[in-house]
């Protein structure tokens, strides 16, 4: 169907049923509506969840820091802020581990973790570092 012809039947509509025209006008502008507000939804739920990140983010602190013997480098274990605490717990906060060097501030690898209290064995070498039952990671040379 063309658009001219698809015009002359939405005036024979108009001219000979008057009320199916209000409510077919009146259904339109409510998808219309119902599509505007899903997509201010979504765009809010969106910027929530980047908000959100970036608090997540910016909130971080270091729980623990771990130097190589030669000072070279070092293990940095950040904690996420918690937006609570169970009773019990034991502060179980999930966070991230970064390999830093000292030098130039430079962070060579990072991974997250569920746990920050698990981080507590590391194992230098001199190629390595180990952090046992998380990850092990080569150094620069």
């Amino acid at each position: 169907m063309r658009w001219s012809e698809a015009g002359y039947l939405s005036q024979i509509v108009l001219s000979h049923a008057p009320r199916q025209v209000s409510v077919s006008l009146i259904l339109d502008v409510r998808q219309k509506d119902m599509k505007r507000a899903a997509t201010i939804a979504l765009i809010t739920a969106l910027l929530l969840v980047v908000a959100f990140y970036w608090w997540r983010e910016t909130n971080s602190g270091i729980y623990k820091t771990f130097s190589s013997p030669d000072g070279r480098y070092r293990i940095q274990v950040w904690r996420y802020p918690e937006l609570y605490a169970a009773p019990g717990d034991s502060g179980g906060a999930p966070g991230y581990v970064r390999l830093v060097d000292v030098e130039s501030g430079r962070r060579i690898h990072q991974k997250t973790t569920d746990m920050v209290q698990v981080i507590e064995y590391i194992d230098w070498s001199p190629g390595a570092v180990n952090i046992r039952l998380f990850a092990k990671w080569a150094l620069p040379i």
